[in-house]
């Protein structure tokens, strides 16, 4: 499974392009994918910039279609002192990643969030 992850990623990621503004996690705020490489992206957020890597984008795919491949919906848990397993696998570091990290996998395809809930995700169907 996890090199149909792969495969699957590794389209989506040399397709999208660079200069991409997506809705940041709040939706009123907004980052800019200023860089794709092989092996992470580049996002300017409001005040930095932040080096994602491509690993932690396969992390979070990979378990959604574990935990969630039936379609039903993933509650993030963000909360900082008690985070769930996808935004805790999402992070880079002490930087918690995965709203930047589901914004771009939405963009690609892989998933959807629901505005009704900000805070779940599930995995796009075809």
């Amino acid at each position: 499974m996890l090199k149909l992850i792969q495969a699957a990623l590794d389209s989506a990621w040399n397709a999208f392009p660079e200069k991409v503004e997506l809705q940041g996690p709040t939706e009123r705020t907004g980052f800019l994918v200023k860089q794709v490489n092989p092996t992470y992206m580049v996002l300017e957020l409001s005040q930095s910039t932040l080096n994602v890597p491509r690993d932690v984008f396969e992390k979070g795919l990979e378990y959604l279609v574990q935990h969630h491949g039936d379609g039903s919906s993933c509650k993030i848990q963000s909360d900082q002192n008690n985070p769930g397993p996808l935004s805790e696998m999402m992070s880079v570091g002490r930087t918690r990643t995965f709203t930047y990290v589901l914004r771009i996998l939405q963009h690609m395809g892989f998933v959807t969030i629901d505005p009704s809930i900000p805070s779940t995700v599930r995995l796009a169907t075809a």
